[in-house]
């Protein structure tokens, strides 16, 4: 059944003001032509029924519309979410005619992706499409819609079964367009309606009367599990009424202990990401403590009592702080990924929609050979610092508070003096800004140390049966750094071979070349735009730079864990602002980029609040799976007023560690399934464009590329010489003294580099910017 609601604009609607109408859900979105629309087959008006069987078009009002939760499509790449029918009419398409049907939501912020759909699909003869992801930006004013666009032919829109994505609830403001497809040209748009929709949780088993309030969109992600798990469609929308479930939830019993597995029965890990502490909130907005794992697949949460965490005998180091670890040996989980290793942190992002600011966790633990674990973090300019209470470095079996003051996503340095079995009880405290806090539920932690196949004390691992030495962490290495490979580092005491940007005019054959290969397999291309110096942009939050799959092609994307959940984003549309947070004086381990004392800008490889931490990411499933799953980074060139230096920190935080981009013509490779932070260094101040590639190798056919891309050593320099011609630039080697060198010592030939030919380029060959633009993400 369908009803009308009518709304105020969605950016005033807190909740909904239904018709006299009875205010029902309606199953799908049912949509057919209106009875005046005649049979102009190229001015369709578009409708949807009522209750009654009047049509009602779609621009005169909003509907509510029931979804049903959808799991998590590992197959498909899909999070889970809520899906919603779409019901197209016979009526609306001619017999053997090929249609676009696009389904997009509007936004007044180019910048504002929540709430856009994730996935619109149709299955017909037993099998499932997706449509491709699409963006509109109308005539350069601050409307933009997106969403996707689905081409079919129309006896499969007829009988097959159009599915819409969402990943949360909530009031949308939407765009339904029907194109045909032409043989040749761009689509012919047929007809177009917009109209805003409720998006709501399944319903009860009762339907509400007449009478009954109308649901409010859960605003939280845990009101949307609480409608994946069954519940009621009807939330309290009235502030009594919310308040008066939250004391309801309050005086119900505590939750009881998760009943803890035998070691036996439990999932192990013993290496990868896991989030020991993972913060989340439940179906009331309390805060509840998980464990959040990117081993068995993405993001996979469990209780702790599921897991047993192993460190492995290859964790062992003679070489540790002594004033952190006691005689200097233990077992050491770095900071930094090590992907043979675990690597535990805590994040407490998902906090954010109930308005918690801070979280405490208070850990007890127990060993039997009388272990002790410590745990800090360590930064290149700051050093070492202490994530306790206390101040201090180890954590006592009696009890220690980490504090962390901010919401964050954080990895620290763990290291456990003794091998065996570490017991931990851990409960967390989520703080409001008022003071007010709640309370988690004590989760029980079982941690193995010195491996599953027999364990080692530091002590008696001077030499073992047969005098091997056990395995153990490369002390000339950092933190889990030697996982991130730099290319060819540049020989000690040899004359620098500096990459040098050489701009001219293109030749004939070389445009030529151009036109006729504008994208590489394999590889996706994109700009970070960076503000040095200002706050005019992205100024907090996690952000990791990394490559996806979209339907056959290989694109760049950002991870930005502003969000809950996260969202991946274009990187190009997004621009980071380093102001006074990020300034610090150059120390003299970066001489090599800049003068000692001299102001510069970092991102550092540790978070810190005010300043955006960016990072490089190869866990999404599908690069996991589909690829090799290493991913070569490429800095193919640098725009700015200064120069630019990305690194890795020193072993246990200490100076410069593995040099990750020295400049255009530099690379690295990032493993497979890994997540690292590196320090980012900007000398002066104004606007940064740094071109990056993303190399992966597919473990099927090529990928297509992504990225306006040529074959060969140039790339778009933006506008045309004197004989018309577009500008091009090469990046080559030159010594200090000028003189020509190879860049092949860095491991980053020309031929790797597959320069780009950018929108300015396109723009030189004629193209003509129309007054709505539209950008197809592939």
């Amino acid at each position: 059944m369908s009803a009308w609601i009518f709304l105020p604009p969605p950016a005033q609607a807190d909740s909904l003001s239904s018709s006299p109408e009875e205010p029902r859900l309606a199953s799908a979105l049912q949509v057919t032509s209106c009875d005046n629309a005649g049979n102009d087959r190229n001015s369709i008006e578009l409708c949807t029924p009522g209750d009654n069987g009047a049509k009602s078009p779609l621009r005169d009002g909003a509907l509510r519309l029931q979804t049903t939760p959808a799991e998590r499509d590992g197959e498909f790449g899909l999070a889970e979410g809520y899906e919603i029918g779409v019901e197209l009419n016979p009526s609306l398409f001619t017999q053997g005619t090929r249609y676009l049907i696009e389904l997009t939501t509007h936004s007044e912020d180019a910048a504002e992706e929540q709430g856009t759909p994730t996935a619109l699909s149709i299955e017909s003869s037993g099998q499932r499409r997706f449509g491709t992801p699409v963006e509109e930006n109308v005539n350069g004013a601050h409307e933009f819609y997106r969403g996707f666009s689905l081409e079919a032919e129309e006896e499969d829109l007829v009988s097959g079964h159009v599915q819409l994505r969402f990943a949360d609830l909530g009031i949308r403001s939407l765009r339904l367009r029907i194109l045909e497809a032409l043989e040749a040209g761009d689509p012919s748009l047929i007809s177009e309606a917009k109209f805003t929709a409720s998006i709501e949780a399944p319903a009860s088993v009762t339907e509400p009367s007449a009478q009954a309030t109308v649901p409010s969109p859960p605003k939280t992600a845990q009101e949307k599990d609480s409608a994946q798990s069954g519940a009621s469609a009807v939330l309290p929308n009235s502030r009594e009424a919310r308040e008066s479930a939250a004391a309801s939830a309050i005086r119900r019993e505590a939750q009881p202990n998760v009943e803890a597995n035998s070691a036996e029965r439990r999932l192990t890990l013993d290496h990868g990401h896991i989030d020991l502490f993972y913060m989340t909130l439940d179906a009331q907005g309390h805060p509840v403590l998980k464990v959040m794992e990117d081993v068995t697949g993405s993001g996979v949460q469990h209780e702790a009592e599921e897991l047993r965490l192993v460190v492995p005998s290859s964790a062992l180091k003679h070489s540790l702080p002594q004033d952190i670890v006691a005689g200097g040996s233990g077992y050491f989980l770095p900071q930094t990924q090590d992907p043979t290793l675990p690597w535990p942190g805590w994040d407490v992002l998902s906090l954010a929609p109930a308005g918690f600011e801070r979280v405490e966790f208070d850990v007890s633990y127990t060993n039997s050979n009388g272990g002790r674990i410590s745990l800090w973090t360590e930064d290149f300019v700051a050093g070492r610092s202490s994530r306790l209470r206390t101040g201090g470095y180890e954590l006592d079996p009696n009890g220690s508070t980490i504090v962390q003051d901010y919401l964050s996503h954080t990895h620290a340095n763990w290291a456990f003096s003794q091998a065996g079995s570490y017991e931990l009880s851990v409960q967390a405290r989520a703080y409001r800004n008022d003071g007010s806090f709640e309370t988690t539920r004590s989760a029980h932690y079982l941690i193995e140390v010195g491996g599953a196949q027999g364990v080692v004390s530091p002590k008696d691992s001077k030499t073992e049966s047969g005098g091997v030495l056990p395995p153990a962490v490369d002390t000339g290495r950092t933190n889990g750094d030697e996982s991130l490979t730099r290319d060819a580092p540049q020989r000690l005491g040899a004359e620098r071979c500096i990459p040098t940007r050489i701009t001219r005019e293109a030749n004939e054959d070389e445009i030529s070349r151009i036109r006729s290969d504008n994208e590489t397999p394999n590889q996706a291309i994109t700009t970070l735009n960076v503000h040095v110096g200002s706050e005019g942009g992205i100024t907090d939050g996690h952000f990791d730079l990394g490559p996806a799959i979209e339907n056959g092609q290989l694109v760049a994307r950002i991870k930005d864990d502003r969000a809950v959940p996260a969202v991946w984003k274009d990187p190009a549309s997004m621009t980071f602002a380093l102001g006074e947070k990020a300034k610090i004086k150059a120390p003299e381990a970066l001489s090599y980029a800049a003068s000692v004392g001299q102001d510069v800008w970092m991102i550092p490889a540790t978070q810190i609040r005010g300043v955006p931490w960016l990072g490089m990411n190869s866990q999404r499933e599908e690069i996991v799976t589909e690829t090799s799953g290493q991913v070569r980074f490429s800095l193919l060139d640098v725009q700015g007023p200064g120069n630019v230096a990305v690194f890795e920190s020193g072993s246990l935080g200490a100076g410069i560690g593995t040099h990750v981009f020295d400049g255009a013509g530099t690379s690295y490779t990032l493993p497979a399934n890994t997540h690292a932070h590196q320090n980012w260094v900007f000398t002066e101040p104004g606007s940064y464009q740094l071109t990056i590639a993303m190399n992966v190798t597919p473990r099927g056919k090529d990928l297509r590329g992504s990225g306006s891309g040529a074959t060969g050593s140039l790339i778009a320099a933006g506008g045309t010489g004197e004989h018309g011609r577009p500008l091009v630039y090469a990046i080559v080697g030159r010594t200090a003294s000028g003189q020509p060198c190879s860049l092949a010592s860095t491991g980053a030939g020309t031929a790797e580099l597959a320069p780009m030919i950018l929108a300015a380029l396109l723009i030189g060959f004629g193209c003509i910017a129309t007054s709505t633009h539209m950008r197809v993400r592939r």
